[in-house]
């Protein structure tokens, strides 16, 4: 089977915020940086529409959220969620503007376990996912609101990124 589509016009994060969340009392978003493999960026979209995420924020290090491979390995689901694509700092902005939470996942025992954390702020939760090595840059990690991990075995490093964002969709979904 062949296809052809064409691509959906940009989206802003304001656009995509002025709307009512679509699934719970406030949205949630994924936003990463610096993700370049297609099938991570596919997983993390077939996981955020299985667990009501409203919007994936992509930076311009991305993969392209459009290219076969990505495309296949969300099975599709990617094209029924609305892609923004803008500088990290730019979209931490906009969600604080909107009295939102910005949340930067990392493997650092130092963060706040998912588990533990509990949000007063009522506006959109952003969840920020690195890339697949290096993670997220220290920047980046500085600018968030809060740095957050998700509890695994002290004997294993890491999650894999599509895995990670699977575990923090389900957990900070509405229940």
């Amino acid at each position: 089977v062949v296809g052809s589509a064409f691509r959906p016009d940009p989206l802003t994060l304001d656009e995509v915020l002025s709307h009512p969340p679509l699934y719970g009392p406030r949205h949630r978003i994924a936003i990463l940086e610096g993700l370049s493999d297609h099938e991570n960026l596919g997983a993390i979209a077939r996981s955020a529409r299985a667990f009501h995420i409203d919007a994936i924020v992509i930076d311009p290090t991305c993969a392209d959220p459009y290219y076969r491979r990505t495309v296949r390995v969300s099975m599709g689901e990617i094209l029924f969620l609305p892609i923004v694509n803008m500088n990290i700092a730019e979209a931490m902005s906009v969600v604080r503007r909107k009295s939102g939470s910005v949340l930067a996942f990392t493997p650092s025992a130092q963060a706040t376990s998912l588990l533990d954390f509990v949000d007063p702020k009522p506006g959109p939760l952003a969840l920020v996912f690195g890339s697949e090595g290096n993670g997220l840059p220290a920047e980046t990690l500085s600018a968030a609101d809060h740095q957050i991990r998700i509890p695994i075995a002290h004997d294993v490093d890491s999650l894999n990124v599509g895995h990670a964002a699977a575990v923090a969709f389900a957990l900070t979904s509405p229940r």
